[in-house]
């Protein structure tokens, strides 16, 4: 292995060159987004996508199906939020 190719290798393991993660617009939920979300996903994930208020509701049903710390409470948290920061993208914007 080159030089060169060394060099390569040792900066995408260190990370160094990358994009840092989006942040999450402020609002309520925003730090149980990022506990919860990210234990799974990345933050480039959870920003990409953009759901209706019930789309959301299903996703997080969905991905928190089986994890029974995550609380009712806390659920309807992190869909008021999503629904919030990440709406549909509206036809012509």
């Amino acid at each position: 292995m080159g030089l060169k190719s060394l060099a390569v290798v040792i900066l995408a393991a260190t990370g160094v060159g990358q994009s840092p993660p989006p942040a999450l617009p402020e609002g309520p939920g925003k730090e149980l987004v990022e506990a919860v979300c990210t234990a799974c996903h990345t933050l480039e994930r959870v920003v990409a996508k953009r759901a209706t208020k019930a789309e959301w509701q299903d996703k997080v049903l969905e991905m928190l199906q089986e994890d029974p710390d995550i609380t009712q409470q806390e659920r309807d948290q992190i869909v008021d939020y999503l629904a919030k920061a990440f709406p549909p993208k509206v036809a012509g914007k």
